[in-house]
């Protein structure tokens, strides 16, 4: 994670796409593990939802994406994740804000 930071000294965002490990209670994120750091869920986890709509549509849909949530590693630093379920029903990192 320091690394990270070392690359991107005036960046607020990286986007990627990184398999990691997120638990989950309720459907919600409450823990992801990244670059082999743990972090704790420590806000309440934004869905991020795609809006679908067509002329013959009355309802537009708008199916889950994703989440975006803060976590927080052991030492206290925070960063703000946004993770889908991408092919092969496994978790990916695609953005991280500062």
């Amino acid at each position: 994670v320091e690394s990270l930071r070392a690359q991107r000294p005036t960046d607020m965002m990286q986007t990627l796409t990184e398999s990691v490990s997120v638990w989950t209670e309720d459907r919600e994120p409450v823990r992801l593990v990244w670059r082999g750091e743990r972090f704790t869920v420590t806000d309440t986890p934004t869905p991020l939802r795609q809006y679908i709509a067509a002329p013959e549509m009355t309802h537009p849909l708008e199916p889950l994406w994703g989440w975006r949530f803060q976590g927080t590693n052991d030492r206290s630093q925070s960063y703000v994740f946004d993770v889908r379920i991408g092919a092969g029903q496994t978790w990916e990192l695609v953005a991280v804000y500062d």
